[in-house]
């Protein structure tokens, strides 16, 4: 298993830095946990477009999913007629889903997370296997917001 830092900056970039993106290789997969602004770019820099088999999501503070968006963006549009592959599994706290949607409502379409990435709850204490690596989620006080 190999364990990537993509970016760890805290809610403010750090100079030349990304938010929090952790890359956890397996020989099974290729498993994201979180996807702040700045990991989309250090991934493309390293590999074109990210080639990741699942996302986990901690949280939904803005330094920890926001380069979803733009990830939607570039995988529904970006030029050059790149194939993107197998669409990523999206792995959210329960209740997770309906706050994409929101998002979506926001920021482009209420389904646009749904048209890229297989979308998936995980249950507090619950393992759940992602791109072959399982995953325990362990709720950890972080403001009022539910966090893993």
């Amino acid at each position: 298993m190999k364990f990537t830092v993509i970016g760890c900056s805290p809610a403010w970039p750090n100079p030349g830095g990304a938010h929090s993106g952790y890359l956890v290789e397996h020989h099974s997969g290729r498993l994201l946990v979180d996807c702040g602004p700045g990991v989309l770019a250090r991934l493309r820099e390293r590999e074109g477009w990210p080639l990741v088999d699942a996302i986990a999501i901690t949280h939904f503070h803005l330094d920890h999913w926001g380069d979803l968006v733009p990830w939607v963006w570039g995988a529904m549009y970006r030029a050059g007629g790149v194939a993107i592959g197998a669409r990523p599994e999206l792995w959210v706290h329960a209740g997770g889903r309906d706050v994409l949607e929101q998002f979506g409502e926001r920021f482009g379409f209420r389904d646009m997370f749904d048209r890229v990435f297989t979308v998936r709850e995980y249950e507090p204490d619950q393992p759940f296997e992602a791109a072959g690596v399982e995953v325990t989620p362990l709720r950890l006080p972080h403001y009022t917001l539910e966090t893993y």
